[in-house]
Parts: structure tokens; sequence; C-alpha cells
């Protein structure tokens, strides 16, 4: 009977350890969002209603489409900015906003250089935010608003964000408002 015991045991053993590692279906469903997000982007180019901008830095290009023109007071690499914004994935789920009728704007620093950011208190302008959004900004104006289509290159690439709500190879779709722009000899 031990017998029959232990080798229940052991053909338990052998069906549960497969498990224990990596799941393939994650690896399936990670390869499918990669595509998907990956086509999405490229069907932009196509999209008459947004223009393609080759970032500053070299690093890609970005979709956007203007909805509300600005003034003249553009944004520059020594700026800082105020924005309200809605960041969303190719299939429309919305992962964090920020508007005007619930929050005060978010305070972005262009450059490191100008940012006064305080990790203490939270306060002050922060250069923390991904490539995309300093690449876009520099071509917007104050009172601007926009829709970007961000490649996963300028973003989060093949990791999750830090909060584990952004996943690996997204691109992301951000509707930005343009509050304010604070030059550094304004500062």
């Amino acid at each position: 009977m031990k017998k029959y015991v232990y080798l229940f045991m052991m053909m338990c053993l052998v069906v549960a350890l497969p498990s224990c590692g990596k799941d393939d279906d994650d690896e399936e469903v990670d390869e499918v969002w990669k595509k998907q997000n990956e086509q999405a982007f490229l069907d932009k180019a196509f999209d008459a209603t947004f223009t393609s901008y080759s970032s500053l830095s070299g690093s890609g290009v970005l979709y956007y489409k203007q909805i509300t023109p600005g003034n003249e007071k553009r944004i520059y690499y020594n700026s800082r900015v105020d924005v309200y914004y809605e960041g969303s994935f190719i299939d429309g789920i919305v992962f964090d906003k920020r508007d005007s009728t619930t929050y005060v704007p978010f305070n972005v620093a262009i450059s490191s250089a100008v940012s006064n950011y305080n990790s203490t208190t939270g306060a002050g302008y922060s250069s923390g935010v991904i490539k995309g959004w300093i690449e876009i900004l520099q071509f917007m104006t104050e009172g601007e608003e926009g829709e970007v289509w961000i490649p996963q290159e300028m973003a989060y690439g093949t990791v999750w964000d830090a909060a584990k709500t952004i996943p690996p190879y997204s691109t992301l779709i951000f509707k930005i408002k343009v509050d304010k722009v604070i030059w550094i000899d304004e500062i």
C-alpha cells in the first residue's frame, strides 16, 4: 500500500511542478498585446488627421493631432509646464487621468535642470515623466490641447511601469491640455 501512495504522490508532483514555472499562456498574451500595440501605432501613419513628429532626441516617431490651438507661448527644453491629461491604451481603457474639474494641474519640468521637485513633500515640478511626453510637449504651446500616440520605445518599453498598471509593449495614448508654460527667465 505504501508503494501505491508513494507512486500516487510522485504522479501528483510530476503534474504540479510544471505549473510552478512561467505560464506559456502569459507569454502568448504578451506577444499578442505587443503585436496589437505595434499594429495600432503603425496604423496611425495612415491616419490623415494625425501628424508625424520625429523626436528631437532621435529616439523615434510620435503621432499627434491638435484638438484646440494654443497661443504663441511655446514650450522649450528649459520650461516648466502645467498640464491636464488623460492616458489610455489602444483598447480605450483609461489608466490615468488628471482633469481640471477634479485636480490641480500636473507639474512637469521639461529638463531636470529646471526641476525643483521635492520627493519628501511631493511638491514642485518633476522631470520624471516618460520620454514621449518630453518630446511632444516641446511641439506644443500654452492653451493647446491635443492627442498623442506614444510608442512603447518612448514610454515604458518592454517592462511594467512602477505601479504595475501599464503592461510591457504598450502604445500609450494621451489627451494633453497645456494649461500654463513658465519660461526659465520667469522663475
